[in-house]
């Protein structure tokens, strides 16, 4: 390296180690960076030099050329993701789903392994997700440095009234060492949705004259005797508006966008497209269905798809947000099919992931 960079990285280490001894540099070594205060050498992709464990703070290394921060081996802080942490978070997320199947459906495990009538709830997709989940953690494993990744956010600073999150909480919702978590939630909730969504697809009653949807309206709205005309927790405006669309005859067109659309929510949850938006719109039907006096499994999917919604940065990481969301963007930052080429040399590299 050029003498000015070296007297630097000395500079650095005498300030760091309290002592004027010079550091020995390998003949090989080839980049020297600085990093919250600290040195990283790399002269080969799997090959890291760290300080004498006297040191207070390990040096953090590139690995792999990422620029992700790797602790040594000797050293495991609390905010990293080692391979037995990973393994360990690969069998709560299956526990994960087989629990959510067990407690909020009924014969996932036990049903027909293959049944023509509700592909969806053919009990070989249980067993098909479950062994997603599990490859998808072993493939993270395996692709972790042996001695983890240090996961600390690399300034703590906040703007003037701006209150911060626990550190845990914006892992959970922004890291992609984490959307493991999410998997079995997407898998679960989408195949929900898929299942609901089918039913509807094949039935006359939903793709053609929309009676099914028709009479759902007429029970909501419908008012026994003796009953006032909003009892207590309904809503007089939510009934009003079924009537309306009653007497328009809106359940001719809308018991399709209705099928068609669970339908499509399921499958963008499973696969991984546009997790945040197909979420939304899963828990917005769960509302108006609850609005509509139907509780079943409604509940269920609009807790958990709230909680899609909020992790929407990483719940489709494993699936094809991987690509779709780096492509498309957000309303903040441009993606790369609407850059410049200028704007894609300018953006900074993207750190180790999953």
């Amino acid at each position: 390296p050029p003498p000015g960079i070296l007297s630097a990285a000395k500079d650095l280490y005498i300030v760091s180690h309290g002592s004027t001894a010079t550091p020995h540099f390998p003949a090989t070594s080839r980049t020297i960076s600085r990093e919250n205060n600290s040195v990283a050498f790399s002269s080969h992709p799997t090959q890291s030099f760290a300080r004498p464990r006297h040191a207070s703070n390990p040096i953090l290394v590139s690995m792999k050329g990422d620029d992700a921060r790797a602790l040594p081996r000797t050293t495991v802080g609390r905010c990293a993701v080692t391979k037995n942490r990973t393994y360990a978070l690969t069998a709560a997320s299956a526990a994960l789903f087989a629990l959510l199947c067990w407690v909020f459906a009924d014969g996932l495990f036990t049903k027909n392994f293959w049944n023509g009538e509700d592909i969806a709830g053919s009990a070989i997709w249980t067993y098909v997700m479950l062994t997603a989940i599990i490859a998808a953690g072993l493939y993270q494993a395996r692709r972790l440095p042996e001695g983890g990744v240090d996961l600390r956010p690399a300034s703590d600073a906040t703007v003037a009234g701006q209150i911060d999150d626990p550190v845990s909480w914006k892992l959970l919702l922004g890291n992609t060492f984490f959307a493991l978590v999410w998997l079995p939630v997407r898998f679960f909730v989408g195949r929900e949705w898929v299942a609901a969504g089918e039913h509807k697809l094949r039935d006359d009653a939903w793709m053609g004259g929309g009676g099914a949807l028709k009479g759902y309206w007429e029970r909501a709205t419908a008012v026994p005797e003796g009953r006032p005309a909003a009892p207590a927790g309904t809503y007089a405006w939510f009934e009003d508006l079924l009537r309306y669309m009653l007497r328009h005859e809106w359940y001719t067109w809308f018991a399709k966008v209705i099928a068609v659309g669970e339908f499509l929510i399921g499958i963008g949850l499973i696969v991984g497209a546009l997790v945040g938006i197909a979420a939304f719109f899963g828990t917005l039907m769960n509302f108006n269905f609850q609005l509509a006096g139907t509780a079943s499994t409604n509940p269920v999917l609009f807790g958990l798809g709230v909680f899609l919604v909020l992790a929407w940065k990483v719940a489709g990481y494993w699936g094809l947000d991987r690509v779709l969301l780096a492509a498309v963007g957000t309303p903040w930052t441009r993606g790369r099919l609407f850059s410049r080429g200028d704007e894609i040399k300018a953006q900074p590299r993207q750190v180790l992931t999953a």
